[in-house]
């Protein structure tokens, strides 16, 4: 029996799935015309499954070489030659069960490559030994992002591309980077001098313009799936659009409502299940609303603009490069040309922490004012004042319920339809 999946990769004869042959379409129509290209989404996004199906179609045209840097340790980037050295060992593990061929060609190399200068010559040699094009496709590369080992190999990569563009040299097809950085606009620095900055060593990657957000009809083609399979009539459409309208086509929140219903809420696929399905989901620790938590507390300008937009209610131009990360990490988006919390979902999460925290440091700055003797006496704590001091703490607060109270301090915007 198929079910709903939250975690990691889906497989078609395991899981209810968003039908999305249109987007492995037009990636797969980048790789035809030998793009290199970076595949950069936040978290939960449903990168990893695109590039399982990817693989699958273009395995059918391309020898295609399919690798994760998750799980590599840091000595692996510590020079040039222990990253060289064991490339090869990184590529020939993660093709072991897929290609055997090209399993044992690559453990061929593996004493082979000392240099990036071994290595590019390597790599031109298992090319050429097949009669088809080879496509390499890397994921999880955040990691080794910022590494400077890894940056002049992604350099190495570039260098080969324009050769092989010139006809001097045989390399890839087509590179594919998968992570939620955008490696094309991360500079390769000198040692420590601020003054001193190679060009970004991916700057031959073209735009990456397909949109990995479930829209309504894709929606539809999951939850007709799960009908058909179970039995269970639902109004179809008219669900997949209100699921839409709450995550904005979030893959990760698409399937978690899902999940929801299916297990938890008796299969209720009506607009009320939704909205109990949504209270869950909100009241769940779950590792993307850590990812977002974690993210607007680390970037202090992404927290400001949210509060901006959130709590106090007010408009912020939209200005792709100002507000880099927080587009980037999924939190904000575009709309009519003002800058947007990405989802329903994420503002009735973002608007309750904030609040919650304004509302935490509030009571204790007030309480840590509070002179303990005033509330104790003969090393007793005396109820009474405690009380009496909470009281007074209390009309102090809320004595003036303003126009200020409610816009920025109270302002109830939850997502939620009441009854």
């Amino acid at each position: 029996m198929k079910e709903f999946n939250v975690t990691g990769l889906c497989i078609p004869e395991k899981h209810f799935m968003v039908d999305i042959s249109n987007k492995i379409d037009k990636i797969s129509h980048m790789v035809d015309k030998g793009a290199y290209f970076t595949i950069n989404k936040p978290r939960q996004f449903g990168k990893t499954t695109t590039f399982y199906q990817l693989v699958e179609k273009l395995s059918r045209k391309y020898i295609v070489l399919d690798v994760s840097f998750e799980g590599i340790g840091d000595d692996v980037f510590e020079t040039e030659e222990k990253f060289c050295s064991n490339i090869f060992k990184i590529f020939a593990r993660n093709v072991k069960y897929t290609n055997k061929d090209l399993h044992q060609k690559l453990k061929n190399y593996i004493g082979l490559t000392k240099s990036f200068n071994d290595l590019s010559i390597n790599i031109t040699s298992i090319i050429e030994s097949y009669d088809k094009d080879m496509v390499l496709i890397i994921d999880e590369v955040d990691k080794s992002s910022g590494n400077r080992v890894f940056m002049q190999f992604l350099g190495m990569l570039r260098n080969k591309y324009l050769s092989m563009n010139a006809k001097k040299d045989i390399s890839f097809k087509s590179v594919i980077l998968g992570g939620v950085n955008d490696i094309k606009n991360i500079k390769l620095k000198v040692r420590d001098e601020k003054d001193r900055v190679f060009n970004s060593p991916w700057n031959v990657a073209a735009d990456f313009k397909v949109d990995m957000s479930f829209y309504p009809e894709e929606i539809e083609t999951m939850l007709n799936e799960y009908s058909d399979e179970t039995g269970i009539n639902m109004d179809v459409n008219l669900i997949a659009h209100e699921i839409y309208s709450y995550t904005n086509g979030y893959p990760y929140l698409v399937s978690r409502l899902c999940k929801n219903i299916d297990e938890y809420i008796d299969k209720n696929w009506t607009i009320e299940g939704l909205q109990m399905a949504i209270k869950m989901t909100l009241n769940e620790h779950n590792t993307l609303f850590d990812d977002v938590i974690k993210n607007i507390e680390n970037y202090e300008e992404i927290k400001n603009v949210v509060n901006e937009i959130l709590v106090y209610g007010r408009q912020v131009s939209y200005n792709p490069f100002a507000y880099e990360k927080g587009i980037m990490y999924g939190i904000l988006t575009e709309n009519d040309g003002k800058l947007v919390v990405y989802n329903k979902i994420f503002e009735s999460l973002l608007y309750d922490y904030l609040i919650a925290q304004n509302e935490l440091q509030r009571l204790s700055a007030n309480f840590i004012e509070v002179d303990k003797n005033e509330v104790i006496y003969d090393e007793k704590l005396n109820m009474e004042k405690v009380l009496i001091k909470f009281q007074q703490f209390m009309y102090e607060q809320y004595r003036e319920e303003d126009e200020h109270f409610y816009e920025a301090n109270g302002m109830v915007r939850s997502i939620i339809k009441k009854e």
